[in-house]
């Protein structure tokens, strides 16, 4: 399946779809992996000009993004199904959500979104994607949302920046507007070292009718591969329950 990369169990019982952070190259949750429970099947969305796509042009639009995963991941939807987005990837899953929910496909049986503001929040700084090369490098390099392997190599950030740029260009030229609230399980989680408030997270709470569960963990922007266990775990106790309590776990 084109743009999708998967790891095969022989009688999987869900899909966990993730949806991928700014400047993700193919198979960016491969950390994960491991830590997975039997019976569960990843499948990583790869946005063009990047793995198996690298030849197709970068989207700057987020709505265009959400609409080229909305086209692949179409035909899972009538299997059991989880979302994960990290950071941008939370927002695509939002978006996914919603269109998920216009043409009337059964739900995820749980949506995860991790290290992503709500959609209501404003971007700090929307304009960023501007900045000249050296000032985007250092920028990257000041808060860590960036993986430290592609900021901290030369030639690796040269290669990476151009798919960079686009993906906050998405991001930051992205215009929030209230739809309807969403009837669908969710996690909102963050690390505790990263540039995302408790408040700007529990905003997520009102695009939702179902109760949000909130939680946090150990760590910077990427604590889902520095917690990788303990965040399995967590996916793997939420995708088995029917509805979240609204509450805040703490793992630390």
């Amino acid at each position: 399946m084109d743009g999708w990369d998967t790891m095969e169990t022989t009688h999987p019982k869900t899909i966990l779809i993730c949806l991928p952070y700014a400047g993700a190259g193919a198979n960016c949750f491969t950390p994960l992996r491991s830590h997975l429970p039997e019976g569960l099947q990843m499948v990583e969305a790869t946005l063009p000009g990047r793995g198996q796509r690298y030849a197709e042009p970068l989207l700057k639009n987020a709505d265009d993004m959400a609409a080229d995963i909305w086209k692949q991941v179409s035909p899972l939807l009538y299997r059991p199904y989880a979302l994960l987005g990290h950071s941008m990837g939370g927002l695509l899953a939002y978006l996914l959500c919603h269109k998920i929910s216009q043409a009337g496909l059964p739900p995820p049986v749980h949506l995860f979104l991790s290290g992503r503001e709500a959609p209501s929040v404003p971007p700090k700084e929307p304009l960023e994607y501007l900045l000249p090369y050296q000032a985007f490098k250092e920028q990257l390099e000041g808060y860590g949302g960036i993986a430290p392997e592609i900021v901290q190599d030369e030639d690796t950030f040269a290669f990476f920046e151009p798919m960079i740029r686009a993906d906050f260009e998405a991001v930051g030229t992205w215009q929030y507007h209230p739809r309807p609230k969403l009837d669908i399980p969710v996690t909102v989680l963050w690390g505790t070292e990263e540039d995302l408030t408790e408040q700007e997270a529990r905003a997520w709470q009102q695009e939702f009718s179902a109760e949000a569960r909130f939680e946090v963990f150990e760590g910077g922007h990427f604590f889902i591969f520095e917690q990788a266990k303990a965040f399995c775990s967590n996916l793997k106790m939420r995708i088995g329950e029917k509805r979240p309590l609204q509450q805040r776990d703490k793992y630390l």
